[in-house]
């Protein structure tokens, strides 16, 4: 994971990669996604990605965008994502 902070308050950025091992609908494989936050004066904005062509196992032709919600401080996670018929 990278960061930046900017000399403004409320401004700053990141970035990472992750890899995932994961069963989906029953198939088992790994990917990767990388996410980035940004973060311009107190507004945020944040994305969740799958890696393209990452899908590694039963979940290759994975792909998919992950979102966030953030409810009463507990952080929610739900991937949306469309995989290739086996």
């Amino acid at each position: 994971m990278l960061t930046f902070m900017t000399p403004v308050e409320g401004s700053a950025v990141y970035v990472a990669i992750e890899v995932v091992h994961a069963t989906l609908n029953g198939r088992q494989g790994g990917f990767a996604f990388f996410h980035a936050g940004v973060s311009e004066r107190g507004g945020q904005s944040l994305t969740y990605r799958v890696v393209p062509d990452s899908g590694s196992g039963e979940l290759l032709g994975l792909s998919g965008e992950l979102t966030l919600k953030i409810m009463d401080k507990v952080h929610h996670y739900t991937l949306e994502y469309t995989l290739p018929s086996p």
